[in-house]
């Protein structure tokens, strides 16, 4: 599967399911490999009010940070 359909399915999945934790992540991931860390930011930060100790979304969303230039 392209990247363009796997942003569109865990869009779709994030949109059906506001709550679905595992989707924003993989959406987030995507955003991130697409090189849209503004997008990604917001998809690892929504992850993170739904599970604060979801590791790999506090990683990424570092990573994230950093492509901005934020600290």
């Amino acid at each position: 599967m392209e990247n363009q359909e796997r942003l569109n399915v865990f869009k779709n999945m994030a949109a059906a399911d506001p709550e679905n934790e595992l989707a924003h992540f993989s959406l987030g991931k995507v955003q991130f490999e697409l090189g849209d860390a503004g997008a990604a930011e917001q998809s690892f930060r929504r992850v993170l009010e739904l599970n604060a100790r979801h590791s790999q979304a506090h990683r990424f969303l570092g990573e994230t940070l950093l492509r901005q230039g934020k600290k």
